[in-house]
């Protein structure tokens, strides 16, 4: 049986990433730009793009480490870690959206990737020692 949270974290980040989608292309109306957009950091439509690309990313491969995570079993340690990868993703966004300017690292941004890559990485290590103990 799936565990509720992995169904919960996966349908948000996906949710959050149709609705990045959908403000680009409002945005795109809005601007009256059809294709591609304007590299310039501080501009909405360019972090709303980086914002949506970054998620379309990310958000599938995370949801595919939970339900690896789910087949080998999981643990409370292994729901922090994925609500804490959900929360950085959220933060990640929020630190290209947010800001002036993408030209500038800022800690949203740094914290959400460090969270997503070292919760990730656990959940994947976890997948793996399961798979060789079976």
């Amino acid at each position: 049986m799936t565990n509720s949270l992995i169904i919960y974290c996966s349908a948000f980040l996906l949710v959050l990433t149709l609705i990045l989608g959908a403000m680009v292309s409002i945005v795109r109306t809005k601007l009256n730009v059809l294709y591609a957009y304007p590299n310039e950091p501080d501009q909405i439509l360019y972090k709303l793009v980086r914002a949506h690309a970054n998620s379309t990313e990310y958000v599938p491969v995370v949801c595919v480490i939970f339900y690896l995570v789910n087949l080998v079993g999981i643990t409370s340690v292994d729901e922090f870690m994925i609500l804490i990868l959900t929360a950085s993703r959220l933060l990640i966004i929020m630190g290209i959206c947010i800001p002036k300017t993408m030209a500038r690292p800022n800690w949203a941004r740094t914290l959400g990737s460090f969270g997503t890559n070292f919760c990730a990485l656990y959940l994947i290590g976890k997948v793996v020692v399961e798979l060789f103990n079976m």
